[in-house]
């Protein structure tokens, strides 16, 4: 799945990369960028998920679920948020679907099934803002990065800071987990 800043969302085939799905313009006029989407299997349908910046409001932003024919079907309003990034959990602990963003303020989950929150991922240290851009979601923990440098381990049931490490006074973009061992990080600078 790509994405555009510009409301539209394009589905791929991974084996022949053919565009099998293209939705142009999901969003209103008051949502124009559409950062990140995600899929999640519910009830025997496939619904994708896409957060969005607003234009208009600083904090106004609502996750959107559609069907497969680009549909809109809910809304998660209790969202509230500019959101970055958007992906999503099944629990088998719990038998629940979680979402979990990455936003100007803090990470959040909330629970697919009754769209409400379920935990906010902040951490009191900081005195500022500042936007969480990619996320991990790794063995009941979220890994996340966020342009005031650093990395914070969170327990994903608990929303208890595992863990805090700083980067080099860098802006942390892109993040992914390799062979379960390594973090690979985009950075501002190198």
């Amino acid at each position: 799945m790509t994405i555009s800043l510009y409301s539209s969302v394009r589905i791929w085939n991974a084996n022949d990369l053919e565009c099998i799905l293209n939705y142009e313009n999901l969003l209103s006029v008051d949502y124009l960028k559409i950062f990140s989407s995600c899929f999640i299997y519910y009830n025997s349908n496939i619904y994708f998920l896409v957060s969005s910046f607003s234009v208009n409001e600083k904090f106004n932003e609502k996750i959107k679920i559609y069907d497969l024919k680009g549909n809109k079907v809910d809304e998660i309003n209790d969202s509230n948020d500019n959101t970055y990034y958007i992906d999503c959990l099944y629990s088998k602990k719990f038998n629940e679907n979680y979402i979990i963003t990455g936003n100007v303020e803090c990470v959040k989950s909330f629970g697919f099934d009754k769209k409400n929150l379920y935990k906010r991922y902040f951490d009191s240290s900081v005195k500022e803002f500042k936007d969480h851009l990619s996320i991990i979601i790794y063995i009941n923990k979220i890994i996340e990065s966020s342009l005031d440098g650093y990395i914070r381990i969170w327990d994903f049931h608990t929303a208890k800071l595992l863990t805090k490490i700083e980067i080099n006074k860098q802006y942390l973009y892109g993040i992914c987990l390799w062979n379960s061992q390594y973090l690979l990080i985009g950075c501002s600078h190198n």
